[in-house]
């Protein structure tokens, strides 16, 4: 028992003992009894996490959309030999895949994104670094053209041609333009 707690303390583990527990006696025989030990080990399992993050951003600046996060999980054993302080590593395994999937971005009325979809991204190992991508939305441009015609002669008297970002008030009238043309003898048609 004394022997086997001197090697316990230092790391080793016991494996079997057929020596009797209540001792032994001397006899004409010789006798013969196996003790076996071997090297206790420690197990630890180390991460590490590759993250993606994709950032919807307006262009003149502010958050568009909530940012997506997806992340690709590593993990390694470390398996120390407790009597010699020995370590090995096993080699790196991906929990949840190697690969990002490809991610539809959120279509937000009046805007374009300059990406549809940010591609699916394969390959990643425990040393790719951290990807951040961002995905800019531009304001949609709309048109407007007011045509002034004279019925009579058939002619364009003049257009007015208006464009701006989508949604946003034109800031246009007709009614400074018509009440010219009636000053100068028109009657408004429609």
């Amino acid at each position: 028992a004394d022997t086997i707690k001197s090697y316990t303390d230092k790391g080793y583990e016991l494996v079997s003992n057929d020596y009797p527990e209540d001792g032994t006696k001397f006899a004409d025989d010789p006798q013969h009894y196996i003790v076996r030990l071997k090297h206790g080990l420690t197990e630890v399992t180390e991460n590490k996490t590759v993250n993606q993050v994709i950032h919807y951003v307006y262009e003149g600046g502010g958050e568009a959309a909530t940012d997506h996060n997806a992340t690709v999980v590593f993990s390694q054993t470390i398996t120390t030999d407790k009597v010699t302080g020995e370590k090995t590593y096993s080699d790196w395994t991906a929990d949840n895949g190697d690969s990002f999937a490809s991610v539809t971005s959120p279509v937000i009325d009046g805007y374009t994104a300059d990406q549809l979809k940010v591609s699916e991204m394969t390959g990643i190992t425990v040393d790719t670094e951290d990807i951040s991508v961002t995905v800019t939305y531009t304001r949609n441009q709309g048109t407007i053209d007011v045509t002034y015609i004279d019925e009579t002669t058939g002619k364009i008297l003049t257009t007015k041609d208006l464009s701006g970002g989508t949604g946003d008030d034109s800031g246009y009238t007709t009614a400074d333009t018509i009440k010219s043309y009636t000053d100068k003898g028109y009657e408004l048609v429609s």
